[in-house]
C-alpha cells in the first residue's frame, strides 16, 4: 500500500475557519495542473461504554475509536490509543455494538472531500465536520510507487515544502503542518498499510476537537 501523510490547516490567529479555505487549496491544486478523480468521504466515529454498573469503570476500555474509508468498504479499523492498539475488522462490527448497546457514539466527525491525481502523488483534500460545525481542513498525500516509510521519507518531506510555500502565497491566512504520529508506539512497521492509515486519522481526530474555530 502506497505512503500515505495528512497535512492539517491551520488558521492563523484572530482567522475564521470557512470553507472558502477548503475551496482555495482545491483551487491551488487545480491551478497546479491537479486532475480531480472523484469525491470521497472517510469516517471517524468515538465510542464510549454504555455503563450499567460503576463497578465496570476498571474493567473495559474507556474510548476507543472507530474509522471507515470509503475505499475500503468492507473494512473497519479500531484503534485504542490508551492502549496504542490498532485493529481491522469486518464492516459490521459497529452495528453489534449497537445491538449489544455496550458502547455508545460519543463523537462523530466525517471527511468530505475530492481526490486528485497529480503525477505520482494522489492528494485528496477533505472538510472535517462534526454535526454541521466545520473543525478542521485536512490535506492527504499518498505517493504511489513506494509503501516503505524510511524510503518516502526524504521525497515526502521536499513535497510538503512545496507546498507549503505554494499555498502561504495562496492563502496567506494560515499554514498547513504535517501530522506526524509516531507509528511505532503501535507497533507498526516500516511497510505502509491501513493501520498506518487508521493512526493518523486519530491524530487528525484529536487535532480537530483541540481547535478552537
Amino acid at each position: 500500500m502506497p505512503v500515505k501523510r495528512l497535512y492539517f490547516w491551520q488558521p492563523n490567529v484572530g482567522v475564521t475557519l470557512t470553507t472558502q479555505i477548503f475551496n482555495l487549496l482545491c483551487k491551488c491544486i487545480e491551478d497546479a495542473n491537479g486532475i480531480k478523480e472523484c469525491r470521497l468521504k472517510a469516517n471517524i466515529v468515538q465510542y464510549r461504554p454504555i455503563l450499567k454498573d460503576e463497578n465496570q469503570r476498571m474493567d473495559i476500555v474507556r474510548e476507543f475509536l472507530g474509522i471507515s474509508f470509503e475505499e475500503q468498504p468492507d473494512k473497519h479499523l479500531f484503534v485504542i490509543r490508551s492502549h496504542r492498539l490498532v485493529m481491522e475488522s469486518d464492516s459490521n462490527l459497529p452495528s453489534i455494538f449497537d445491538k449489544l448497546q455496550s458502547y455508545r457514539k460519543a463523537i462523530t466527525l466525517n471527511f468530505e472531500g475530492f481526490q486528485y491525481k497529480f503525477g505520482d502523488f494522489q492528494l485528496k483534500v477533505f472538510k472535517v465536520s462534526q454535526s454541521e460545525t466545520l473543525k478542521a481542513v485536512v490535506m492527504e498525500v499518498e505517493y504511489l510507487p513506494v509503501s516503505s516509510l524510511e524510503k518516502t521519507r526524504a521525497l515526502m518531506d521536499e513535497f510538503f515544502e512545496i507546498w507549503q510555500e505554494l499555498l502561504s502565497s495562496k492563502t496567506p491566512s494560515g499554514h498547513i503542518f504535517n501530522i506526524d504520529p509516531n507509528f511505532a508506539d503501535y507497533h507498526l512497521s516500516d511497510h505502509y498499510s491501513w493501520q498506518h492509515t487508521a493512526v493518523l486519522y486519530s491524530s487528525a481526530m484529536a487535532q480537530a476537537m483541540s481547535t478552537r474555530n
